[in-house]
C-alpha cells in the first residue's frame, strides 16, 4: 500500500507545475495566431520558388478560418464542460437532505 502511494507521490512530482503548463499554452497560442501569418506573408513577399495557384490573401484567409474553427470549438469545449459541472453540482444539492430541528425551551 505505502508502495503505491509513494509511487503516486513521485508521478505528481513528475508532471510539469500548474504554471509551466500555462504559460507553455500562451506561448503556443502566440506562435499559432501570430507566427504563422508572418510565415506564410514572408513565403509570398518574394516570387521565386514554388509559384501557387492563390495569393497571400488567400492562405491567410484559409488560416483564418481554420484558427476561427478550432477557437470556436474550444469555446463549445469550455462551455459544455462548465454546464456539465454546473449540472453536477446541482444534482448534489438535490440529493442533500433537508432537515429541520425543533429545540423546545
Amino acid at each position: 500500500m505505502k508502495k503505491e502511494q509513494e509511487s503516486a507521490e513521485k508521478q505528481k512530482k513528475k508532471c510539469c507545475p500548474k504554471w509551466l503548463k500555462i504559460v507553455g499554452i500562451i506561448v503556443i497560442a502566440i506562435v499559432l495566431v501570430f507566427g504563422i501569418p508572418i510565415l506564410i506573408n514572408e513565403s509570398y513577399k518574394e516570387n521565386c520558388g514554388y509559384v501557387t495557384m492563390w495569393s497571400a490573401a488567400d492562405v491567410l484567409a484559409f488560416y483564418g478560418t481554420i484558427l476561427a474553427a478550432v477557437i470556436a470549438g474550444v469555446g463549445v469545449y469550455v462551455s459544455i464542460r462548465a454546464s456539465n459541472n454546473n449540472y453536477q453540482e446541482d444534482v448534489r444539492s438535490r440529493v442533500l437532505p433537508f432537515i429541520a430541528v425543533n429545540t423546545l425551551e
